[in-house]
């Protein structure tokens, strides 16, 4: 019983503080910093190189943009529209839903060095366990301009059974290699 209690301690203090570091961590909309390969793997980084040793493409199943969370183990995938937008989280392949066990997500946007954090309600799709989601949704009309915006840099973040994973968003600017 004691050994159950100190592991949800850690997971809510590691949650915490994976929070604290999203919310405090410096970027700007110049310029980006990368993140430890371990934990995030920037999408920017992703489109510079060959993707022939991927096991995924280049869009996601619902035609959106895709990013690699932590090492590969999920994918978020982008998919905007006028007035809304909706990430789905992917597993390695980035072909099948791969439900997490949260009810939000969250989109860190700094513009002009001024950070504003947009969480995106778990929608959670008919297979999705209960209280898991593999889809998140907003109609916030500042995070979907913000995601659009060549001048704001946008950050997901996401914890499932208490790991953090993370990707930087690119903007349409950075999305100049097509495959």
């Amino acid at each position: 019983m004691m050994a159950a209690a100190t592991s949800r301690c850690f997971a809510k203090l590691i949650g915490t503080l994976f929070a604290v570091s999203v919310i405090l961590s410096p970027s700007g909309c110049e310029h980006q910093q990368a993140a430890p390969a371990t934990a995030t793997t920037p999408a920017a980084e992703h489109s510079d190189h060959d993707h022939s040793g991927h096991d995924h493409a280049a869009e996601g199943p619902h035609h959106g943009l895709l990013m690699e969370l932590g090492a590969g183990e999920f994918h978020a995938e982008l998919v905007r529209g006028r007035d809304w937008a909706t990430v789905y989280i992917l597993d390695a392949t980035a072909t099948t839903a791969s439900p997490v066990d949260q009810l939000q997500i969250l989109i860190n946007v700094t513009s002009k060095n001024q950070g504003t954090q947009f969480a995106m309600k778990a929608s959670p799709e008919k297979s999705d366990p209960a209280n898991w989601s593999s889809r998140f949704v907003s109609a916030d009309q500042q995070l979907v301009e913000a995601l659009s915006s060549k001048d704001c840099s946008c950050r997901i973040s996401l914890l499932h059974v208490g790991i953090p994973y993370g990707a930087v968003i690119p903007n349409e600017s950075e999305l100049a290699h097509k495959h």
